[in-house]
């Protein structure tokens, strides 16, 4: 059996908490535009380019999101390394990287008795970080901390969400909802880079959104971010 009108009313409303009016993305496309440009100045005979993948470990935060836990997803893509100086670098990427959300629920009532819900969001980016590295060298490997903003282009979002309990049994839903999401998205990317055998790059990063990622939002407390950590393996050519 599936779940009663009540409850089904009850999942519904809880999505729409985390659903945060239309509001115009012109800045986002300006901004979008001039990062992508940046793949295009400076190259010369001193540029490296390069290749990366990895697991990402995504969440969200917001006002409204409780009992989540981190989803676990991959990105892979290009960067280039121009040399601002001896000790700094610009490396803008291109990424394709995977963001989103696990949460759920689970308890108890004398109705329905024991219950669970679960609700997973897959989110896909096309992702553009600029960072600026400081480049370290140590005794057999180079060590490149870095800041720096991105910006990322959404290209798909699907969410599923499930109800089971003793008494009404199983209810499953999954949804394509790209277009209640923003389709751009800021962020702020920390992180660091150890280049092993001048080609060989291991990294670390937390990507922290900036920007709502729901196009519908009352209140600044109705905003949810995309946040997650970053592991990755990368392969730079030419060295």
């Amino acid at each position: 059996m599936g779940l009663l009108g009540s409850q089904r009313q009850t999942i519904d409303s809880w999505i729409q908490t985390i659903q945060p009016k239309k509001r115009s993305n012109s800045m986002k496309h300006m901004l979008l535009v001039a990062v992508i440009l940046t793949f295009c100045v400076g190259i010369s005979a001193q540029t490296v380019f390069g290749v990366r993948a990895g697991l990402n470990f995504a969440n969200w935060a917001g006002e409204y999101i409780e009992d989540n836990s981190a989803k676990t997803c991959f990105h892979l893509g290009g960067m280039m390394q121009y040399p601002l100086s001896p000790i700094l670098i610009l490396q803008p990427e291109l990424l394709y990287t995977g963001k989103g959300v696990k949460i759920s629920d689970d308890g108890y009532d004398e109705d329905q008795g024991e219950w669970e819900f679960s609700y997973k969001a897959n989110l896909s980016y096309l992702e553009v970080p600029v960072l600026i590295k400081y480049n370290a060298n140590l005794q057999g490997f180079k060590l490149q901390p870095y800041l720096g903003p991105s910006l990322a282009l959404l290209v798909g979002a699907k969410e599923k969400y499930s109800y089971e309990s003793d008494e009404d049994g199983d209810y499953d839903y999954t949804n394509d909802f790209k277009d209640e999401m923003n389709s751009l998205e800021l962020g702020l990317n920390l992180g660091v880079d150890a280049i092993l055998r001048e080609n060989i790059m291991v990294g670390l990063r937390y990507n922290y959104g900036l920007s709502n990622i729901f196009e519908d939002a009352d209140d600044d407390d109705e905003y949810v971010y995309n946040r997650g950590f970053m592991l990755n393996l990368g392969y730079l050519f030419g060295r």
